[in-house]
């Protein structure tokens, strides 16, 4: 309880300092979210999995043998069987279920094995050349991925693209480290198959990377809530071997996706002409030029019966966002953006 208490009082100062040192403005344009719809979870413990041309995947952190098929219109639900529950107990815990280009796959922080799941077939598996396990993966054509990873000797996160064939590493990219700390060099990736640019979106500090395919940085940008002198979080351990954390105790860019031609990130910092306990009451989603780099506007999820949101995915002109017990589809307005 101490400790909670510690990070309570590291994310309220982080929010005062945030107040303070960031002199940036959000632009909010009318009517971005449009059309309201609810499905009802039975259970809190839902993620987003993926997408199909017609349907959402939701996986269940506490139930990973099964998939919750939700039509995009959220009017139908089925729920899909991937494997019997008794096969749990053979699989890595903590892990995540991914479905893309019409396959399932498991992964795990804990290995460095990927499981691919055919319903009703046994399952196949994968030894990547890795030097831990898979913290997020992502196809990115045919049998080619993007996987998050640690480097053991370098201590640091880094992204990696593998043949899923061989389990080979095909290109590597070192994220910058700001200060030290085992999460100075963590992020969020996104890739967009149509323009082949993996935006990699650093979590503690406000920069941004945009890699070509062959993962080589070739533009760089702070989100707008960076212009400022930023606190940075150092979490490192004592010689007791104990987790030490100064600077801000929580994220500053947490969620990421693509939406047509740009790049949404959600922010935990307030700006200036925003009241200084929004960000307790709503989500800032930031709209970012996905190829320039250059901040075009923002908007606000609400909060649901008191819930924050979990996380966003966009499809089809619309925003389906997670919350505990419901999942909601926004209909989005985006200002046409050209390249």
């Amino acid at each position: 309880m101490f400790s909670l208490g510690i990070i309570a009082l590291l994310q309220a100062n982080y929010l005062v300092q945030s107040r303070e040192k960031r002199k940036f403005l959000r632009i909010f344009p009318p009517h971005i979210l449009g059309t309201k719809k609810e499905l009802p979870l039975a259970y809190n413990s839902f993620y987003f999995a993926g997408q199909s041309s017609k349907a959402i995947y939701l996986a269940n952190h506490t139930a990973p043998s099964y998939i919750l098929n939700v039509n995009k219109t959220l009017r139908d639900t089925q729920v899909i069987k991937l494997f019997p529950p008794a096969l749990t107990k053979t699989l890595p815990f903590p892990n995540q279920v991914i479905f893309q280009d019409s396959r399932f796959m498991l992964t795990s922080t804990l290995t460095n094995i990927i499981y691919v799941i055919q319903p009703g077939n046994p399952i196949d598996s994968i030894t990547m050349d890795l030097p831990a396990g898979i913290a997020d993966f992502q196809i990115v054509h045919g049998n080619i991925a993007l996987t998050k990873t640690y480097d053991t000797t370098l201590k640091q996160r880094i992204l990696v693209m593998l043949d899923l064939r061989s389990g080979k590493p095909l290109y590597r990219y070192f994220p910058q480290a700001l200060g030290e700390g085992l999460f100075s060099t963590n992020g969020t990736f996104s890739f967009s198959k149509e323009k082949k640019i993996t935006w990699y979106v650093h979590a503690y500090w406000n920069k941004v990377v945009a890699l070509d395919s062959l993962l080589r940085p070739f533009r760089t940008f702070t989100t707008i809530d960076g212009t400022g002198s930023i606190p940075r979080p150092v979490m490192s351990t004592n010689q007791e071997g104990q987790l030490t954390v100064s600077g801000p105790a929580s994220a500053i860019n947490q969620h990421v996706c693509l939406a047509e031609n740009y790049l949404l990130v959600h922010s935990t910092l307030p700006a200036q002409n925003e009241p200084f306990n929004s960000v307790r009451t709503f989500w800032a989603v930031d709209a970012y030029h996905s190829t320039r780099g250059s901040y075009q506007f923002s908007f606000y999820l609400p909060f649901e019966e008191g819930n924050k949101p979990i996380d966003f995915l966009y499809a089809d002109s619309h925003l389906y966002v997670l919350y505990g017990h419901k999942l909601i589809s926004y209909s989005l307005s985006l200002p046409i953006l050209s390249d």
